[in-house]
């Protein structure tokens, strides 16, 4: 019998034939792959598939010292501890792994965490596949200038590292830096955020296939309407170059959301479209939500 019918009765009872047949059809088997306790890890918080076919990432929490953890798991689902995290003398390793991490052209894996270290603000660490754990740079040793709690890294085609941090301790207080860092672990200061072009940078950048990038913040921005996170303004999406030009390309209002980027990345479409998400709609409202399209030229 097909999905057509001529009475009411009958379309009914076929349609949810089909949807019932489809529904079965499409059935797929899902698999755990690795289940955390706690000793092993607890609240992983995203993967990435390494060059030699294993899956890397990090838990905020769990291990042995409860600060989270740097695991390995093989595509089997073997799960293996490379770090510990807070396992050095006075954390100076860092707490909190929250970014996402990233594998760089010389094979080694790098990540933020959000807590500890020398200055007691994050660090970025580099770990090999073997498991080797070092520190490429840690955040407010002295005034600050380079930023509080970084939120992540990417590669970019130059060969060096780009990230955000969440806040920075200076004049401006605590509204976050875009940095650039060399694989040898000099930091450069790019840009600071000083509330009218953003505040609390979200999430990765991306680098869009024009060679710059692209990122958003959580608050600030020209609208007054939103007063998130202890600063007003609903957030924006910026674009900066690899020289630390920044650029505001939109700035939210709230009738077209807030909180950008606060669930994931942007994304760079075929069409060329860069296109994101807000966490929330209305203001202060936590409700809502909206996907956005926006071109590089804001």
């Amino acid at each position: 019998m097909t999905c057509a019918a001529r009475s009411r009765k009958v379309f009914y009872g076929v349609i949810l034939s089909c949807l019932v047949t489809a529904i079965v059809a499409n059935a797929q088997t899902l698999t755990t792959m690795a289940t955390f306790d706690g000793t092993n890890g607890s609240q992983p918080l995203g993967l990435i598939q390494g060059f030699d076919g294993n899956f890397y990432g990090t838990t905020l929490q769990g291990g042995t010292t409860n600060w989270g953890i740097a695991f390995k798991m093989t595509p089997a689902g073997v799960l293996t501890t490379v770090h510990n995290f807070c396992s050095m003398a006075g954390c100076l390793d860092g707490s909190w792994p929250e970014g996402r991490m990233t594998q760089a052209t010389d094979g080694n894996i790098y990540g933020p965490t959000d807590n500890n270290g020398t200055g007691g603000a994050g660090v970025i660490y580099k770990i090999t596949s073997a498991g080797k754990f070092a520190i490429l740079h840690e955040f407010c040793l002295t005034d600050c200038s380079d930023g509080v709690i970084p939120t992540s890294v990417v590669q970019a085609r130059n060969g060096n590292l780009y990230g955000t941090t969440f806040g920075a301790h200076n004049s401006y207080s605590l509204l976050g830096t875009v940095f650039g860092l060399t694989l040898g672990g000099k930091l450069t200061t790019l840009h600071t955020f000083i509330g009218t072009d953003g505040a609390y940078p979200a999430g990765p950048m991306m680098q869009a296939s024009n060679g710059n990038f692209y990122g958003t913040t959580q608050a600030g921005g020209s609208s007054t309407v939103c007063f998130l996170l202890l600063f007003g303004g609903c957030g924006t999406i910026f674009q900066i170059t690899p020289s630390g030009t920044l650029t505001t390309l939109h700035s939210f209002d709230g009738s077209d959301g807030s909180l950008p980027g606060y669930g994931g990345a942007l994304i760079e479409g075929v069409d060329g479209n860069l296109y994101g998400t807000t966490t929330a709609e209305g203001g202060e409202s936590a409700n809502g939500g909206t996907i956005f399209k926006i071109n590089p030229a804001g």
